[in-house]
């Protein structure tokens, strides 16, 4: 049976990317988490708008099941901490993770998470970073992927 979760033949195919979402960020409000946004995307489906609300992948269809990873690579500074989070559309966090900045360096950060969107659900995911470095610090770079997850029968 297909959703058996005791059925080990049940397999997830996982699309290639649908949504790509790259570059660098200043952060400058230390001690706030900001959404990460860009007009850099490979984007097959229409996901992202390089021109309003450039922090969003739209999740479509609107039904089904998603899986977002999230990297983020934090300017060197040894003051602070660093986080990053996956949010959707009603600021529910679906992944986090924050930590001790390194003692030198830069620091990196990926979170993943695996989300079933319903349909009439909250449809777009944002990603959001935190530092608390006492001033402005700038994120190095970052890539927010979104793939579609299909359940199969082994």
């Amino acid at each position: 049976m297909l959703n058996d979760p005791n059925d080990f033949r049940t397999q997830l195919a996982v699309s290639q990317p649908i949504c790509l979402l790259s570059g660098s960020f200043s952060h400058t409000s230390s001690g706030n988490w900001l959404a990460l946004t860009t007009t850099t995307e490979t984007d097959r489906f229409n996901m992202h708008n390089v021109s309003t609300n450039t922090e969003r992948i739209v999740l479509y269809p609107p039904g089904g099941m998603w899986l977002t990873v999230a990297t983020v690579i934090f300017a060197a500074d040894a003051t602070g901490q660093r986080g990053v989070k996956v949010v959707n559309q009603a600021d529910t966090i679906l992944a986090v993770e924050e930590m001790d900045t390194a003692a030198s360096g830069t620091t990196s950060i990926c979170v993943s998470t695996i989300s079933n969107i319903g349909i009439g659900a909250a449809r777009h995911v944002e990603l959001k970073a935190y530092q608390n470095s006492g001033g402005t610090l700038s994120i190095a770079g970052f890539a927010f992927t979104a793939y579609f997850v299909q359940a199969t029968s082994a």
